[in-house]
């Protein structure tokens, strides 16, 4: 059976991004009352006046089933509201917005994310950040072929 080497690159990303996002649960999203997800989807509708849940769906990496229930709790905590589309058109259709707590929520994570950042960023020189920003870059241009084929078999 052949093993990946653990220093292969594709490794060190795969771990180092699991380990980050514990990281980020346990220090961010845990003490805000959220997850990952519920960030995800409240950080994508900060954007958007409101979205359909399908629109939500294409712009983030999870089941249907999980969105609903996601949707549903975040509902049930006061920080999105369900309302009819204004666009399409027979009214079974909804559309998902930030209620005022829900963005006062996302106002208060960006703040706690940008904080421990900073923090975080103080570890390395100006020369090691510009060489990680331009990894990273790449590493997403490399990404997008699939995600955008991924987001297509949603449909």
């Amino acid at each position: 059976m052949e093993v990946l080497s653990p220093h292969s690159l594709f490794m060190q990303i795969v771990v180092t991004a699991e380990r980050l996002k514990g990281y980020a649960c346990q220090e961010f999203f845990k003490p805000l009352g959220l997850s990952s997800i519920t960030f995800k989807i409240l950080h994508v509708l900060s954007a958007h006046s409101a979205m359909t849940p399908t629109q939500i769906l294409q712009a983030l990496d999870c089941s249907k089933s999980n969105l609903t229930q996601r949707i549903n709790l975040l509902e049930r905590d006061g920080l999105v509201s369900r309302m009819p589309s204004q666009t399409e058109g027979d009214g079974r259709t909804v559309q998902i917005a930030l209620t005022e707590a829900g963005k006062r929520k996302v106002a208060e994570a960006i703040q706690a994310l940008r904080k421990n950042g900073a923090l975080l960023e103080t570890h390395f020189s100006d020369s090691e950040k510009k060489a990680c920003h331009a990894f990273m870059k790449k590493v997403n241009q490399l990404l997008e072929p699939y995600e955008h084929t991924r987001a297509c078999s949603h449909r």
